[in-house]
């Protein structure tokens, strides 16, 4: 009987040196954008990284939280020209309830499958 093994991080093949670079580009390219980049990145872990879907999405969430952390710490303190934050606090109060109830009907579909 054969057991799987998992590899190290280090050292890195050739591959995931190539993703690493990509992922990095990517994720300061979704946050640049202000989409966070999912879309971009997780096909790149899935690709370069070996890694399945489920896990895939699951690092993707924990590289996006973490960087659009850093962005809310960064711009929090920061102003306009005219004075007012740059983060606009109400338009994330209007929006909130849209991303819920998206949030919890996508929840509810995940077990649709659109292929059959």
């Amino acid at each position: 009987m054969q057991l799987c093994e998992k590899k190290g991080i280090f050292p890195l093949t050739s591959i995931e040196l190539i993703g690493s670079i990509l992922l990095i580009l990517g994720v300061g390219a979704g946050q640049a954008a202000g989409i966070g980049g999912g879309l971009i990145i997780i096909p790149i872990v899935i690709q370069f990284f070996g890694m399945d879907t489920k896990k895939s999405v699951a690092i993707v969430f924990v590289i996006i939280f973490s960087a659009s952390f850093g962005n809310l710490i960064m711009f929090s303190k920061k102003k306009s020209e005219r004075g007012d934050p740059l983060i606009d606090y109400k338009l994330i109060l209007i929006s909130l309830p849209a991303v819920f109830v998206g949030s919890t009907y996508g929840i509810q579909q995940k077990d649709v499958n659109l292929l059959n």
